[in-house]
């Protein structure tokens, strides 16, 4: 059997008595050096990250673009713009959609794969636990 050892491990967040997500924080960088770090639900589905519309200051002006999101049959308009951030020691300039997001008090956002191609990872339901490699 083929084992992977990875370096870093990312403990889910238990958002409600029972219910465990992988939470990673993640620090946007606006082009005057300003920082901001916010808690993004790690998803596998989602392609760039996805944040609520009120986070737009954080971003230069985008495009309106419409796009799908999961359960939804019709597509809705956000915003499209570029972002800076850093994670896990890394900086990455990346995508960044600004749409309608159920508001969550325990995130800000969806992380999708476009900002951890850099990145080898697996996350393990039953131990609750997202694990991480800088150099895959």
């Amino acid at each position: 059997m083929l084992a992977k050892l990875f370096e870093t491990t990312i403990p889910f967040t238990e958002v409600q008595t029972g219910i465990w997500y992988p939470i990673v924080e993640v620090t946007f960088v606006k082009a005057d050096g300003q920082r901001r770090r916010l808690p993004l639900l790690f998803d596998t589905g989602a392609t760039q990250i996805t944040l609520h519309p009120e986070w737009a200051w954080l971003f230069p002006q985008g495009i309106t673009e419409q796009f799908n999101s999961v359960g939804d049959e019709t597509a809705a308009d956000g915003l499209r713009t570029q972002g800076r951030i850093e994670f896990l020691s890394r900086t990455i300039d990346c995508t960044i959609l600004l749409a309608p997001l159920p508001r969550r008090t325990w995130m800000a956002g969806l992380f999708g794969r476009e900002c951890f191609i850099p990145f080898g990872f697996a996350f393990w339901e039953k131990t609750h636990e997202l694990y991480v490699n800088l150099n895959p």
